[in-house]
């Protein structure tokens, strides 16, 4: 482990702690480029990130660290979270599991903080799949059954369900002021379907 990157991360530990998310960010990408395989320097930039609300950068750096580091509790953890705020349910889900069962490999923990663990991690696994159970109710899950029968209609402007089928299938919603190609919505709704095949 380069000492030019620990000090870069400690001098990010500090801006973070001083609560300037960007410049800790930053001093970690700094701490990165001199220690690529360092599972830690891409937990703290997750945390980063996920103070900034980059909630896609903080997911992929969390997924990094425990990907450097399979058996780093903290980092399934924060995997999870930033998944949770994703609404990634099974990813979600998943990352507690791992979570757990890298709880009987951690040194820094307590027996009772283990347990205490995992039982919080076994709260958020059933907060998870509950809240899988009411994706139904999102706008793009209803809109998607109308797409398929082609129900939905496209007149001078797009049908709402259009709109939120294309907002969901690139992630970004918004307003629609003129007719887009069907080609745009039916990626979106490809996208839509693979994600529902992945869960």
């Amino acid at each position: 482990m380069s000492t030019k990157a620990e000090e870069l991360k400690a001098q990010g530990n500090t801006l973070y702690g001083q609560g300037n998310y960007a410049g800790s960010y930053q001093k970690y990408c700094e701490a990165i480029a001199e220690d690529p395989n360092n599972a830690v320097f891409y937990f703290n930039r997750a945390a980063a990130s996920l103070a900034l609300k980059k909630y896609i950068n903080a997911l992929d750096d969390a997924q990094k660290a425990t990907t450097l580091n399979p058996s780093y509790t903290k980092a399934w953890a924060r995997t999870a979270a930033i998944a949770e705020k994703l609404s990634l349910w099974a990813t979600a889900q998943d990352a507690y599991n791992h979570a757990i069962s890298t709880l009987k490999n951690t040194s820094d923990l307590s027996p009772q903080d283990c347990t205490d663990k995992k039982r919080e991690f076994e709260s958020a696994i059933t907060r998870a799949a509950t809240s899988a159970g009411h994706k139904a109710n999102q706008p793009w899950y209803r809109a998607l059954p109308l797409f398929k029968q082609n129900r939905l209609q496209q007149g001078s402007l797009p049908s709402s369900g259009f709109s939120i089928l294309g907002a969901a299938g690139v992630g970004v919603f918004v307003v629609i002021c003129a007719p887009l190609p069907q080609q745009h919505f039916e990626a979106g709704y490809n996208q839509l379907q693979e994600m529902q095949a992945s869960r």
